[in-house]
């Protein structure tokens, strides 16, 4: 499970990036919304396969493109979501601690507490 430690981390490292959204460019190249080189993201090799090796890197560019809007967005997703969690954990232990109270009460005595308190008991 990814930790709140680790999570500060991942959006410390976006906010200090340039700021996006990221494009590639002539393949290889990530630049920034000002047209500015942010990344490169390889080239060819001699020895390979030169297709397989240029499906890749312009593959590895989009990715690294991405990451820069994508990961803001998954870490404010994944806040949202455990601040619901936190929410219906709280709600469900106030549900068990009403219930336990209840649970404690005979008929009799839930009636005679409602008596008493319409006045009548």
């Amino acid at each position: 499970m990814l930790t709140d430690q680790e999570l500060q981390e991942m959006e410390a490292r976006a906010n200090a990036a340039t700021e996006g959204p990221w494009d590639v460019w002539m393949q290889f190249n990530v630049l920034n919304k000002n047209g500015r080189g942010v990344a490169a993201a390889g080239g060819y090799q001699t020895n390979v396969n030169q297709e397989k090796e240029f499906k890749a890197n312009l593959s590895n560019a989009a990715f690294i493109a991405a990451a820069r809007t994508d990961l803001p967005r998954v870490i404010a997703e994944l806040r949202e979501a455990r601040a619901v969690i936190e929410s219906i954990a709280n709600s469900i232990g106030d549900t068990c601690a009403i219930s336990a109270i209840v649970n404690d009460y005979t008929n009799d005595q839930i009636a005679n507490e409602y008596l008493k308190r319409e006045g009548q008991g």
